[in-house]
C-alpha cells in the first residue's frame, strides 16, 4: 500500500471517529448521595437501677401541643421527566447497632436541559417517660455522615446539602458537596465521624434532625445526525484502499 492509501484509509477512519465522538459527547449526568449512621447508647444514673424501659426512642411527643412524628422520608421538591430518587432507611431497633440512612437522586438527558431537586429527612426522638425522679438517662449518638457527588457528560451540576441538629440546637452541622463540569471542580468532605450526647430527666425529651438537600441542573445538545452518505463514502474510500494494495501485489 502507498502512502497515499494510508492517507485515504486515515482520512476515512476520521470520519467515522468524529461521528462516533458527537454521539457519545451528546449527554449530561449527575449523581448525588447522602449516607448517614447512627449508633446509639444509653444509661440509666439512677444508683438503684439501669432500667431503660421508660426511655422511648421513635415515638410521638408532643411538645406543647405540636406533634413530632419520626419519619424515614425522601420526596421531590421538584424533578425532571428523566430524573429519579432512591433510598434506604432503616429506624432505630436496638443500641450499640448501627443503623444507616441513604438518600440518593440521579438524572441523565441526551438533549435539552432539565433540573430536579430533592429532599431526604430523617427524625430520631427520644423521652424519658419514668415516672420516678431518680431515672436520668444519658445517651450517646456516634454518628458518621458521608456525601458524594458525581458529574458527566457536556454541561452538568449537583449541589448536596446536609444539615445535622437536635431539639434544642445543641447540636448544629452544616456541610456541603458539588461537582460541576462547567466550572470543573469537585467538593466533598468526605466520610465526617462525630458524637453528640445529652440527658434527659423526668418528662424531657429531645431529637435528632438530619436533612440532605440533592439538586442538580443538566444541558446537552442533541447529537448531529450522520448522514448515509457519509457512511458510504467512508466505506468506499476503506474499500477503494483494499483494490488498490491488492492491485499492487
Amino acid at each position: 500500500m502507498t502512502f497515499s492509501n494510508y492517507k485515504f484509509l486515515a482520512a476515512s477512519l476520521a470520519v467515522i471517529s468524529v461521528a462516533s465522538l458527537q454521539t457519545a459527547q451528546a449527554s449530561s449526568a449527575y449523581s448525588a448521595t447522602a449516607t448517614y449512621n447512627f449508633t446509639i447508647t444509653a444509661t440509666n444514673t439512677n444508683l438503684n437501677s439501669n432500667d431503660l424501659s421508660n426511655l422511648s426512642i421513635g415515638s410521638t411527643i408532643d411538645d406543647f401541643g405540636y406533634i413530632i412524628n419520626p419519619s424515614l422520608n425522601l420526596s421531590p421538591v421538584f424533578t425532571s421527566s428523566s430524573s429519579s430518587s432512591s433510598s434506604n432507611l432503616n429506624d432505630f431497633t436496638s443500641f450499640n447497632t448501627s443503623y444507616s440512612q441513604t438518600f440518593h437522586a440521579e438524572d441523565s438527558i441526551a438533549s435539552g436541559s432539565s433540573s430536579s431537586e430533592y429532599l431526604g429527612t430523617y427524625i430520631q426522638t427520644f423521652q424519658n417517660r419514668s415516672s420516678n425522679v431518680d431515672d436520668i438517662f444519658e445517651i450517646t449518638i456516634d454518628y458518621t455522615y458521608d456525601l458524594t457527588t458525581s458529574v458527566s457528560g457536556e454541561n452538568a451540576n449537583t449541589d448536596l446539602y446536609f444539615t445535622m441538629s437536635n431539639e434544642f440546637f445543641d447540636l448544629d452541622i452544616t456541610d456541603y458537596a458539588s461537582s460541576s463540569i462547567a466550572g470543573n471542580s469537585s467538593t466533598s468532605p468526605g466520610l465526617v465521624p462525630g458524637t453528640f450526647s445529652f440527658t434527659l430527666e423526668k418528662g424531657e425529651y429531645d431529637a435528632i434532625y438530619a436533612d440532605s438537600t440533592l439538586t442538580g441542573a443538566l444541558e446537552a445538545v442533541a447529537p448531529v445526525p450522520v448522514p448515509a452518505a457519509v457512511w458510504l463514502f467512508s466505506s468506499a474510500l476503506i474499500a477503494l484502499s483494499g483494490t488498490r494494495k491488492l492491485k499492487l501485489s
